[in-house]
């Protein structure tokens, strides 16, 4: 994986990846359950021995907890701010008559 910031910052960004798409998988499992079952079997190699979430099927994991501790206002607040960007350059487009894509 290349970027920037060297292989420790891949390796967490690899992991957030790997416990974003797991959480995932446990939230889906009831709407999508052979998608986010294929995934979990992949998924679950990456787990480390004994843990909680390795099981036979994600069928048998529940529902993840929320954890508050994990959230970053500061973060919250630059994606709303993007999002208000984004929004409006939009609307400005779509002033002009232009096409979103080109």
């Amino acid at each position: 994986m290349k970027g920037t910031e060297g292989s420790k910052h891949a390796l967490q960004s690899l992991q957030t990846l790997h416990h974003v798409l797991l959480s995932l998988c446990r939230l889906m499992g009831p709407f999508t359950p052979f998608l986010v079952e294929a995934m979990y079997l992949n998924l679950r190699k990456g787990l480390p021995e004994g843990s909680d979430l390795f099981q036979d099927s994600v069928h048998y994991l529940s529902v993840p907890e929320v954890d508050d501790s994990a959230r970053d206002e500061k973060i919250e607040l630059k994606v709303r701010r993007l999002q208000s960007v984004i929004e409006m350059g939009r609307r400005a487009r779509e002033a002009k008559n232009l096409k979103t894509k080109q």
